[in-house]
């Protein structure tokens, strides 16, 4: 037999090794297919074992679901893997398994989590329209947990998580395929700030990725950091006159309206510039606090201004 066939499979329950059947299906430790083997279309409503699998030749799981989680411990996938259009609906593992052909993930839906890091990877990923999202996930340091996580739980830890977005961040930029490798580098980010979630706020990498995620979304949305910006600039000018004698009001005077507001207006301009001299409301006597807020609003509206351009060049960074 040249191939191993089982398109539109239901696979409900996993049975004894090396038994083959349309309720269940096992694979024993060591097992190797030779020839291709194809899983097309096919539902694992359970968690399938390909503990220790050899796939020499085309592993073919294209187009099938997977009801729970699925850890593909130990597996050595030699020649090519397609998960194409495949659907995974708990967490797919590829626990200490060898990568040694092409492995497709396109139009790939995870509802969950994929983890990579631990991979032997030396073959050739492919990327395309992969739908994932970050996900719940677990803080684990202490050794036992974490083997006993990835190797027999299927959990993924937020360290994994971090690192399988970077590999296929840096997959896709490899294919210069940079649009989705700016999503999978905000996602590897997202996944950074939930390993941190058990540090101090003193921790000062926890302090700048939580201000990154907040002003720009890790540099894809300048226009975020365009409002903040601007309310910054509002917001820290009107605290100027709390240390200065504005000599203009509100009035019934059309005349007097008008003069205000042409110099409040102009002086909001020459303000928003962070470069502005520091004697620009000099003849208003300004008050100590004054030059306070004035220092303090240059530092943050020049931060919006950077966060602003840094994520309207997205597409054009090096």
């Amino acid at each position: 037999m040249s191939e191993a066939v089982f398109d539109n499979a239901i696979f409900n329950s996993t049975v004894e090794k090396k038994t083959m059947s349309g309720n269940g299906f096992s694979t024993d430790k060591s097992t190797e297919y030779i020839a291709k083997a194809h899983f097309q279309n096919a539902n694992f409503y359970s968690e399938t074992t390909f503990e220790n699998t050899t796939f020499k030749d085309l592993a073919d799981f294209s187009g099938a679901t997977f009801h729970r989680p699925q850890t593909f411990l130990k597996t050595d996938l030699q020649g090519t893997t397609i998960l194409s259009r495949a659907r995974f609906k708990e967490n797919l593992l590829f626990t200490y398994a060898k990568i040694e052909g092409n492995a497709i993930f396109r139009h790939t839906l995870f509802d969950k989590g994929l983890d990579l890091a631990l991979a032997n990877i030396t073959g050739k990923l492919s990327f395309f329209k992969t739908e994932i999202n970050t996900f719940p996930s677990q803080h684990l340091k202490e050794k036992t947990a974490y083997d006993n996580a990835v190797e027999q739980q299927s959990v993924i830890p937020y360290e994994n998580q971090r690192e399988t977005f970077r590999i296929i961040k840096d997959t896709l930029y490899s294919q210069n395929n940079r649009i989705e490798g700016l999503r999978f580098r905000r996602l590897e980010l997202k996944a950074f700030e939930g390993e941190l979630q058990q540090e101090k706020w003193s921790n000062p990498d926890k302090f700048i990725n939580c201000l990154n995620g907040l002003s720009n979304k890790h540099g894809q949305d300048w226009i975020r950091s365009a409002w903040i910006t601007l309310a910054l600039i509002l917001s820290f000018y009107c605290l100027l006159f709390v240390g200065i004698d504005w000599p203009y009001h509100w009035d019934w005077s059309g005349e007097a309206n008008e003069k205000a507001l042409t110099h409040f207006i102009r002086h909001l301009a020459q303000f928003a510039l962070p470069t502005h001299k520091i004697t620009f409301m000099e003849q208003y006597n300004p008050t100590p606090a004054f030059y306070i807020i004035d220092f303090l609003a240059r530092i943050f509206i020049g931060y919006g201004i950077y966060q602003t351009v840094a994520a309207f060049r997205k597409f054009g960074k090096n």
